[in-house]
C-alpha cells in the first residue's frame, strides 16, 4: 500500500513538471548548428575563380514556449536560414531534429543527423573532421536521381555548406571564409 502512495504521489509530481516545463528553445550565440543569420553574406568561389556571393534573406527560430505533454519532440531545434537568388543559385538549410538541405528548386535532401545511408534518390556519408580544434561532423551528400541541379555537397558543422556542385554549370563552388 505504501508503494502504492509513493507510486501514485511520484506520478503527480511528474505530470506537474511536464506541464509547467519550458522549451528552452534556440540559443542564437550557438552557431553549431545553423551557421548564419539574416544580413549575413556567404562568398564562394568557383574551381574556375568565378566569385558568387548568396545574401541570407531569411532567417527563422522557434524562441522558448512552454509545453503540456512529454515527450515533446518539438523541443528541438526548429530553424533554418535562406538565401537570395543569385545567378540561379539559392541555398536553404533547415534544422529540426534532422537536417534539410535544399538548393534552387531541386528537391531536398533531408538528412537524418546518424545517417550513413543510401535514400531512394541521395546518398549520405558522415564522417568526423577536424575544426579549429574541435572535431564535428562532416556531411557528403550526392545525388543519384540526376534530377537536382546540385548533384552534390559538403555541410560541416560550424561552417554551413562548405562545398558544392553545379551540374548545369559543371562548377564547383567551395565556400570562403
Amino acid at each position: 500500500m505504501k508503494n502504492c502512495i509513493y507510486t501514485i504521489v511520484l506520478s503527480i509530481f511528474c505530470l506537474a513538471s511536464c506541464i509547467t516545463a519550458k522549451c528552452p528553445g534556440y540559443d542564437l550565440s550557438d552557431f553549431q548548428q545553423i551557421s548564419f543569420r539574416k544580413g549575413d553574406t556567404l562568398t564562394y568561389v568557383s574551381n574556375q575563380l568565378d566569385t558568387i556571393r548568396l545574401n541570407v534573406s531569411d532567417f527563422h527560430t522557434k524562441g522558448p514556449y512552454e509545453f503540456s505533454s512529454y515527450p515533446d519532440y518539438e523541443c528541438d531545434y526548429d530553424t533554418y536560414y535562406q538565401t537570395a537568388v543569385q545567378n540561379g543559385i539559392s541555398i536553404k538549410e533547415h534544422i529540426t531534429y534532422n537536417m534539410s538541405i535544399k538548393f534552387c528548386d531541386d528537391n531536398e535532401y533531408e538528412v537524418t543527423f546518424s545517417d550513413h545511408t543510401e535514400k531512394n534518390n541521395y546518398k549520405v556519408e558522415v564522417t568526423d573532421t577536424l575544426l579549429n580544434g574541435t572535431i564535428c561532423d562532416k556531411y557528403l551528400i550526392k545525388d543519384l536521381s540526376f534530377n537536382r541541379r546540385i548533384d552534390a555537397c559538403i555541410k560541416v558543422d560550424f561552417c554551413g555548406i562548405i562545398e558544392f556542385h553545379d551540374k548545369v554549370t559543371d562548377l564547383t563552388w567551395r565556400q570562403i571564409r
